[in-house]
Formats: structure tokens, sequence, C-alpha cells
């Protein structure tokens, strides 16, 4: 089984599909009308699902390109990052999903002030997974693959898609360089 949420195609939030297997039993954990299958009760989200079908139409015809045009984005904004006078480690293995680049940067003493300052900058970047927002502290994750548990405190989710572009990674070590900039002047 696995599920994928529309969003992830670009298109609107708040649909998805489940795909299983023909013979695997779902358990109803909600009771009502006879909408999907009987499996899950209420009003469908008829312009969301066509949304998302149409998404998936487009995105299956351009796969392969995005896939390309995320692999040479990332390495592109790691050399950019990588050029910064602070020491960037990288925490994402070499085999990884495209478009997605984890760091860590130990210089950072707040990582919610710095989060607070890219996020000023234009520039939305995250912790951990959008699921996991309430989370502090290291990420699990990272300390799993033998990270030190300093690094992984210090480590930052930087995801791309089809429009994302080379600038923004230029915007986000000018964002990470004015926060250095701001934090040594106050001394915070």
């Amino acid at each position: 089984m696995f599920a994928l949420s529309s969003h992830k195609l670009y298109a609107p939030k708040g649909c998805g599909v489940l795909a299983m297997p023909e013979n695997k039993e779902f358990r109803l954990f909600r009771f009502g009308g006879s909408q999907e299958n009987s499996i899950f009760p209420g009003t469908e989200n008829t312009p969301s699902i066509a949304a998302f079908a149409m998404a998936t139409e487009h995105l299956s015809a351009s796969f392969e390109n995005e896939i390309r045009q995320l692999k040479v984005l990332t390495l592109e904004g790691l050399k950019i990052l990588s050029s910064l006078p602070f020491e960037i480690n990288v925490e994402s293995p070499a085999i990884r999903a495209p478009g997605v680049l984890c760091i860590s940067i130990p210089e950072v003493e707040d990582m919610e002030s710095f989060l607070d300052h890219i996020y000023e900058n234009g520039i939305c970047v995250s912790r951990f997974s959008a699921c996991s927002d309430d989370i502090k502290g290291p990420s699990v994750i990272l300390t799993q693959m033998g990270r030190d548990k300093r690094r992984a405190e210090k480590s930052i989710r930087i995801s791309t898609g089809f429009f994302s572009r080379r600038e923004d990674y230029y915007i986000l070590s000018k964002a990470i360089t004015s926060y250095f900039s701001k934090t040594r002047v106050s001394g915070k």
C-alpha cells in the first residue's frame, strides 16, 4: 500500500490517493455513505480529484525531464551553498530524492531565529518534513544515520520543485550570510 498527496504533484492540497493490492483487506474506521466504494464516507472533492488527475497526466509526460532538472538544480545549489564562508555539512546521502537536500550549519546557535530570518528573506526551508513541525531538538533520522547530536540539531531541509530556480539558492545563501552578519553585530 502507499498513499500520495496531490500537492506533491502540484495539484491542490486536500486530495490524495490510497493504492492497495486487490487482495489487501482494509478495516473501516468511519462508517456512513457509499462514497469511495464504502471505504470512506463523505462528500468527494470532485474539483480537486479532477485537478489531481490532470496533474498526474501532465507530470507523467514530463517526469524524466523534471527528475533531471531537479538533480542539476540540487547540485548547483550545493555548489552555491558550499561557497559560503561558513561550515556547511551535507547530510543527505549521495543517492537521494531529486530536489531534496539536507545540510547542517554548525555555526547557527538558535535554529528558530535562523529559520525566522530565512523566512523573512523570502525562502521557506524546514527542519524536518512538514508532517513533523512540532518536533524540537536533533533530527532523529540524522542521528539514526550516525550524525552527532550537534550536527543533527543544526540541520535544515531544502526542497525544490518544478518552479524552483537556481536564483533561489542565491537568495538562500544571501539570507544565510545576512543572518550571520546580523547575529555577529548584535552579539546574539
